[in-house]
Order: structure tokens, then sequence, then C-alpha cells
């Protein structure tokens, strides 16, 4: 999957340390990427590529985390939009897509921080703008002391298993037209597994039973944490849409479902891949 970088490896651990030149940068210009043409083995600019553009103002710069020994960093100034000949920009899917895992994992990780620290400049108690604490990963408001670490969205993905055939489903508001699972948003006050009965009867209609943990994967484009289960249907095996969810449901044996391969870079297509060869 797409965290799965190794040999690289990625350390998530907050540290309150000075940027320097050879560190890489992340610069967010109207939610796309700013990249490196010039960089082959890593897109991301390197501090020394971009300083004499945007400076390097210790606190136009929030750090991220380390891939091996080398620390990235999140621009927070706004001379973004300055970085023309020599750079280009690229969205969060298309470095997703790209071939190296790595680049799609930042851009992912990356993201979901931008996003986060995007969201809470302000405190949304009293107004007041926020700050970042020295010690440790949060925002927090001087005045009335708010404080707001990175929000972690869970969600499951359910595999619903019928002898030899499984739930094959399409979104049907996303400009997206590959077979999917079930997926859905954990509510407050749910368990996971809660989560896995209700999103599948709330999109297609039938009941399961017998449900297994299968793998978890963190998802930044939408500030998640996806967790992958397998279940077995559980009576009718009739399908009701909630069309505004979906525009098919399918149940399709292994020679009836999509191709896919192992390796794939998502927690769907890997559990589609795990079914296949069971």
């Amino acid at each position: 999957m797409i965290q799965d970088i190794a040999p690289k490896q990625m350390d998530i651990t907050y540290r309150k340390s000075p940027i320097d030149r050879d560190s890489k940068v992340i610069v967010v210009d109207d939610m796309q990427f700013v990249i490196d043409e010039n960089e082959e083995n890593d897109l991301y600019p390197s501090l020394s590529d971009v300083e004499t553009i945007i400076g390097s103002d210790a606190d136009e710069f929030m750090y991220l985390f380390a891939i091996d020994e080398t620390p990235y960093y999140l621009y927070l100034g706004t001379k973004s939009h300055l970085l023309t000949e020599g750079f280009d920009r690229r969205d969060r899917r298309t470095l997703f897509d790209m071939a190296d895992n790595v680049i799609g994992h930042i851009a992912y990780t990356a993201g979901h921080l931008y996003d986060w620290y995007q969201s809470n400049r302000y405190c949304g108690k009293c107004g007041q703008p926020m700050a970042m604490k020295d010690h440790e990963r949060v925002m927090a408001c001087p005045s009335c002391g708010l404080m707001k670490y990175p929000q972690i969205s869970p969600v499951v993905i359910v595999a619903v298993e019928n002898g030899d055939k499984m739930l094959f489903t399409k979104y049907a508001d996303r400009n997206y037209d590959r077979y999917a699972l079930i997926a859905g948003f954990v509510e407050i006050g749910e368990t996971l597994e809660d989560a896995v009965r209700r999103e599948v009867f709330e999109e297609v209609g039938i009941r399961v039973k017998n449900i297994r943990y299968y793998d978890s994967q963190p998802w930044g484009i939408t500030g998640g944490l996806l967790t992958g289960f397998f279940a077995e249907l559980d009576g009718d095996e009739t399908i009701t849409l909630d069309t505004s969810e979906l525009k098919e449901g399918s149940w399709l044996t292994r020679a009836e479902m999509p191709e896919v391969h192992p390796y794939e870079k998502s927690l769907t297509r890997t559990m589609m891949y795990a079914w296949y060869k069971k």
C-alpha cells in the first residue's frame, strides 16, 4: 500500500528543530504541491532550492516528519505563488499515482497536516489566532487555552463475502468508475464493528456476520485512517442500493471481478486481491 515505503522509513514524531538548507520543503499553492522539475529521485525541493524566493525565516516553517534522516517542513508563508521557473505543481492524487510510493505517502501525510493547520489558524472558541506549541504537535490558543491536535477520522472498508462471490460497488457521486467496496466514516459512539454493520445495511440493504479485521491504512486526502474488514452475508442477498451513495452493487465471482494486482497502493485494492487469491 501507499505507506509501504521500505527500505525507507517515515518518522512522524514531532521535533522542534530549526530548518537547514538541506531540509526538504513542502510548499502548497492553491491546493497543489510545488515540485522541483529538476529532481529525478525526490520531487520536493530543498530549502536551498527555494530560499532566495520564499526566504528562510524559521517562523514560516512547521516541522512535519523525517524520511530516514531527511527532515521535511511545511512552508507557512505567502510567497508560494512566486515559485515559477523550474517548478511545477501537482495535486495529491497525481502524486499518489506515481510509481514511487514515497512521493505519494509524503504528499498524503503532509497534505493531512496542511489541512489541519489551515483549519486551526484561529481559535474556534474565542476567535483569537492560534500558535504552535514547541514540545508537541498541537495548535494552542494563548487567549482561552483551547488546544487542537491533528484530527484523524476513522473509516471502515468492508469486503462482504457470499460463498464464491463478493460484493462490488460503484460510487454514484464521484468522477471514479472503478469497482470499490462498501466504505464509510465511523460515527460518534460507534465501535468499528457497529460501523461495518450500519454502513453495509445503509448502502446495500443487507446484513453481515463474522466480521474480521484485515488491515489499516492512513489516508491523508480525507484526514482518515482506513480500517479494512471482511464479513459474511447474513440472510437475504438481495441488494437494495442507496442511490445517493452508489450507482451499482453486484455479487461477482473471482472470474467476473475486475483485474487486480499484488502491492496495490490502496487498502481497497489490496483487499480485493487478498480475496481473489484466497
